[in-house]
């Protein structure tokens, strides 16, 4: 089920993976700015949210610690946790094999 978002709502675009999250994948950094922008940009990463869930969702990461809690008071939906762990963790992966596709290319 899905929840209805009422039409006077402000919509953030999240990252389903956090940004700090990412640069912190290692060898992110070595990576070229205009590579690292591209992956910061991927809309395979974003989802629209309403604002007030992107402040509280912030910058947590569902495998590391205890992820995103609670939303207006009220435990984030479960269901919704575990999609969003998987996501992340597709995404961490996709970024993984840019940066050893990138290194193979260097010839690293």
């Amino acid at each position: 089920m899905k929840e209805a978002v009422p039409a006077t709502a402000k919509i953030h675009v999240d990252h389903v993976l956090p940004q700090n999250a990412i640069r912190q994948i290692e060898g992110f950094d070595s990576l070229p700015k205009g590579v690292q922008n591209e992956i910061m940009k991927d809309p395979a990463n974003l989802q629209p949210m309403i604002k007030s869930a992107n402040c509280s969702k912030g910058c947590k990461v569902e495998a590391e610690g205890a992820g995103w809690m609670t939303w207006n008071g009220k435990p984030v939906s479960e269901k919704y946790k575990m999609y969003l762990e998987e996501a992340q963790q597709d995404f961490r992966t996709k970024v993984s094999k840019i940066i050893d596709d990138n290194n193979a290319l260097k010839g690293k």
